[in-house]
């Protein structure tokens, strides 16, 4: 009975390689920010292999935390990652986050649990203190050898959009700058306490901060406005990452083209999620990959809607496109959705493994 689809000795090393652009791996990593169908594709490996059983078996009697934690494991390893995701409980707001039908979490433009003074001052602000950090624990008994956990969660200009809204971010920006000011920088620090408590639990090798700065047609706030008020939180955030032996990974959606300098400048080792109609990442990579490495980049659009051959043909492609001196790894635009094919999903990885050797 196997535990892998993807036939490969996990090695953390072979990530940080391709992050850190300090060596070409053996082969090309995957990565994903995080994932929502680790179950799905269990259950479709196990279609294709009835004798397939999970490195993590589900055990009956543990909590449901703990056999989510231990599919997502299972998964991982099964298709060939190097490391597992955790994302820790520290969140700014729930109050106001509205649910569709599909169970996407959104927000809308004007929600907000910060519209003045008196409500920052008021705010419940989350305290890394009284965080619960046992899912490391659990995660660094079931990890198995070679693999490592990466921490991701979000920042202080996601904090600023969800405390304030982003209708009230722009009407704060013009009536009362320091208040955002101050929503962003207790945002920053609360954050980079969470983190760098995160530095010294079991497992942890690196970590990434999720922030969205953008949308199709560039960022949410001008870059003047970023430079001034999140960027050096970004640079604060990279050194704590170094200062600690970890590379420091930046995820943001949309076209960030404006200030890539930025975010390069800020100490950030490599920059996740990319788009087809903004920035194809073979075309990142090419713009800016000699100064930092580039994650990702297979199509949202794409992994959804192409059968699993045009999926293989296609990975296949940007694996040749993309894996020229390293400093990238293989994984979708932005996450593996809920809505992603499992066999998707899969066809992606095997393509990427058959296509990315080194050697």
């Amino acid at each position: 009975m196997s535990s892998q689809l993807i036939p490969s000795r996990p090695d953390f090393n072979r990530l940080l390689q391709a992050i850190t652009r300090s060596r070409v791996p053996d082969r090309v990593p995957f990565f994903e920010i995080f994932g929502q169908i680790d179950a799905q594709a269990l259950d479709y490996i196990k279609t294709r292999d009835p004798s397939f059983t999970p490195v993590c078996p589900a055990d009956a009697n543990a909590c449901a935390a703990d056999n989510n934690l231990r599919t997502h494991i299972s998964g991982m390893y099964a298709l060939g990652y190097d490391y597992c995701t955790i994302i820790p409980g520290f969140e700014f707001t729930k109050s106001l986050r509205h649910e569709d039908t599909s169970d996407r979490n959104y927000l809308t433009s004007d929600d907000a649990m910060i519209r003045t003074r008196a409500d920052y001052a008021a705010y419940p602000w989350p305290d890394a203190a009284g965080m619960d950090t046992s899912i490391f624990d659990k995660a660094a008994g079931l990890l198995p050898d070679g693999m490592q956990t990466v921490v991701y969660s979000r920042g202080p200009h996601l904090a600023a959009l969800y405390l304030l809204g982003y209708e009230g971010v722009c009407y704060t920006l013009v009536d009362d700058e320091p208040l955002l000011a101050d929503v962003i920088n207790t945002a920053g620090e609360r954050v980079l306490d969470m983190y760098a408590r995160c530095t010294k639990l079991p497992r942890v090798g690196a970590l990434a901060m999720g922030e969205d700065l953008a949308f199709y047609n560039g960022t949410y706030l001008p870059p003047d406005v970023l430079r001034k008020h999140v960027f050096p939180w970004y640079k604060k955030f990279a050194d704590l990452s170094h200062s600690n032996n970890m590379p420091a990974v930046f995820h943001s959606c949309g076209n960030n083209a404006a200030v890539m300098d930025d975010i390069i400048a800020c100490g950030f080792d490599a920059k996740h999620s990319f788009e087809d109609k903004i920035t194809p990442v073979w075309e990142a990579k090419r713009r800016w990959g000699d100064r930092i490495a580039l994650l990702g980049g297979f199509d949202m659009d794409k992994v959804t809607s192409m059968n699993p051959d045009e999926v293989k043909r296609h990975a296949a492609w940007m694996t040749d496109a993309c894996k020229p001196g390293g400093g990238w790894a293989l994984g979708t635009g932005n996450s593996v959705a809920d809505y992603v094919p499992a066999e998707n999903y899969v066809a992606m990885l095997e393509a990427g493994f058959a296509h990315g050797s080194y050697a």
